[in-house]
């Protein structure tokens, strides 16, 4: 199995060449139609490296609040780690509000300390 995504010296390297981009753009669920019997997709790609690029912009391409493709795959899969009861993070850390907050939570953390 080829890994997409690797970790290598210290960063989450993710790599898509371009006959995976070609397979995964034919494939696309939304560009494939089954009723046609032609059992094909609806798209070509005519130029890979032009369409690649287009892909980056795609992927790039910041909302007005700053989020993209990418911060939305990297929100899924931190959320994913966390809830699958992934190792490295403290899962009962329980931070206070602030130094003055006296909630109930807060008052019970400094209870604790």
């Amino acid at each position: 199995m080829r890994y997409l995504c690797r970790l290598i010296k210290g960063k989450i390297v993710i790599s898509v060449g371009k006959q995976v981009l070609k397979f995964a753009t034919e494939q696309h669920p939304e560009f494939w139609d089954g009723e046609t019997g032609d059992d094909q997709p609806n798209v070509k790609i005519d130029d890979i490296d032009v369409f690649m690029k287009e892909v980056v912009l795609s992927i790039d391409n910041e909302r007005e609040d700053g989020s993209s493709l990418l911060t939305d795959m990297l929100d899924a899969a931190i959320k994913g780690a966390i809830e699958n009861g992934c190792e490295g993070i403290d899962h009962d850390y329980q931070p206070k509000h602030r130094d003055d907050c006296s909630c109930d939570r807060c008052d019970a953390l400094s209870a604790d300390e």
